[in-house]
């Protein structure tokens, strides 16, 4: 009799691993068809939960340029799981399942997804040693990068991966 039951439970937990298994395969890549419907609600999310941060055009505020991540290459499970578990150490908060269902993150994938399309990341320009230069003369007595500098203002030395150029640009001058 008890041989059944610890058999019963085995097989219960096996199926259990197995539809868990399952579901996190699933998430793998958007499996929502990016109809004007689903790109419409994707919008309203994404204005309502996102533009604070990434800008009304995703090209990053506060937040780095979405536009950018997603052309250069940024899976559809890493965006899913960076919106769920959030960013450590930085801005972005975890959005769990509890107060955002699934759906609404694809739906806010696919919406980006059409800012995407046929864009390209911009790439940074400029002489390194000249900005070294202008940093250490304006900003250094303040701002730290890499642990050299003040520490009044906040630590630099990850700002590239956290703004866009045009977000740094439009905050320097």
């Amino acid at each position: 009799m008890q041989w059944g039951r610890w058999a019963l439970s085995m097989v219960a937990l096996a199926l259990l691993a197995h539809t868990t298994g399952s579901a996190q395969n699933q998430r793998l890549t958007n499996p929502l068809k990016p109809g004007p419907d689903v790109i419409r609600r994707g919008s309203l999310f994404y204005r309502a939960r996102c533009a604070g941060c990434h800008g009304l055009d995703a090209r990053g505020v506060s937040g780095p340029d979405l536009t950018a991540a997603l052309a250069g290459g940024m899976s559809d499970e890493r965006f899913f799981q960076t919106i769920r578990r959030g960013v450590a150490g930085t801005e972005m908060p975890a959005f769990d399942a509890e107060h955002n269902a699934d759906v609404q993150v694809w739906e806010i994938l696919s919406h980006l997804r059409t800012l995407t399309s046929g864009g390209t990341a911009m790439k940074a320009t400029g002489n390194v040693a000249s900005g070294t230069n202008i940093f250490r003369a304006n900003c250094a007595s303040c701002h730290a990068v890499n642990g050299r500098g003040g520490h009044l203002g906040p630590d630099l030395t990850r700002i590239g991966a956290s703004r866009s150029p045009a977000a740094l640009v439009a905050k320097i001058r």
